[in-house]
This record gives structure tokens, C-alpha cells and sequence, in this order.
């Protein structure tokens, strides 16, 4: 199995919750391949292939262009599950994404067995096992569900992403902070 991880930035820095991606992947026991809509000085710490696309150029978060840079890089790796976390930028992505690919999808997964994932539902209250019917899928997981053990190291592989076509009529404002 191979996973296409796509990581978060924001405000000119890697989430550290990307790195849940790798956690998961390797508990899936999946080769893996990273996407960056980012800077180069951010690229994860990892021994793998990092898909980098320049975030000064693609806006940190911009739908329209966000999806073809994802769908880019699907094209390039030929992943069998494209996985985001469960966050805003998840929650935004990755159903355009699986639409795009007219894949299943699988929100929330907290877990995995079998090889089919776990996720909660009535409030968390209860956990069903699911498992998509289409070979490729789309997925996202629960922040801390997978965590990371110990400090991310290595050296990425970078591959640039830059597409031909970069018009989109969206632009990203910024971020405003949670009301208390």
C-alpha cells in the first residue's frame, strides 16, 4: 500500500500535526510520500519523497489551487489512499479531492484494524469499523489519535510541483482566531 500524505502550514511554518500523517502511515504499514504547499526551509524531516509547491505562489490555503496541486501529485505518486488531517484545511480538501477522483472517503479515523479504519460517531460516543469500496480513497485523521514517537528526522527527497495553470478567481485573506 502506498499514502499520499498532505501536510499543513501555516503562517510560514509545518504544523508539527503533520507529522500524525507519518505516524498513521507507517501503523497502516504503508510506503509514503509527502505533500508541502509550503517553503522549502519547512519541508518535514522524513526519509521519503516530498511534493513541494510554493506557498508565496499558491496562497497558504487556496481551494481551487490546493486540489490541483493534490491531484498533481496523485498523478505523479498513484498513492491508494490520499490522507489529511481531520482539521479546517482537511475538512475543506479532502472531499474535493475524493470528488475529484470519484473515491470513497472516510472522515475522523481514530484507529485502524484490520486494516479498515475506526472512527467514532454519536459524539464520539461510539466507534464503527469502515472500509471503502473503491480501491483508491480519500481519508482523514483524528489529531492525536496517531502520535508520534520520538523526533522527526531525516532528508527528504524534494520534487517541485508547479503548475501550468495557477489562475484561480480565490485569495486567501488570512486567518482570524477563535472566538472565546
Amino acid at each position: 500500500m502506498k499514502a499520499l500524505l498532505i501536510c499543513e502550514y501555516r503562517e510560514g511554518k509545518l504544523l508539527d500535526s503533520s507529522y500524525e500523517l507519518t505516524a498513521f502511515a507507517d501503523k497502516l504499514g504503508a510506503e509514503k510520500a509527502m505533500v508541502l504547499i509550503g517553503s522549502e526551509a519547512e519541508v518535514p524531516r522524513i526519509n521519503d519523497k516530498v511534493y513541494l509547491a510554493d506557498a508565496t505562489k499558491y496562497g497558504e490555503y487556496n481551494p481551487d489551487l490546493h486540489k490541483k496541486i493534490v491531484l498533481e501529485a496523485i498523478k505523479r505518486e498513484n498513492p491508494d489512499a490520499i490522507v489529511f488531517l481531520h482539521s479546517s484545511y482537511g475538512w475543506d480538501l479532502a472531499p474535493r479531492v475524493a470528488a475529484a477522483l470519484k473515491v470513497g472517503q472516510v472522515s475522523e479515523i481514530i484507529g485502524i484494524k484490520e486494516g479498515k479504519f475506526e472512527t467514532g460517531l454519536c459524539n464520539a460516543k461510539l466507534r464503527r469499523i469502515v472500509a471503502p469500496q473503491t480501491g483508491k480513497k480519500v481519508l482523514t485523521i483524528q489529531s492525536g489519535a496517531f502520535n508520534v514517537s520520538g523526533e522527526p528526522q531525516g532528508n527528504a527527497q524534494i520534487e517541485k510541483i508547479d503548475l501550468i495553470d495557477a489562475a484561480s478567481p480565490l485569495e486567501f485573506i488570512g486567518y482570524e482566531p477563535a472566538q472565546k
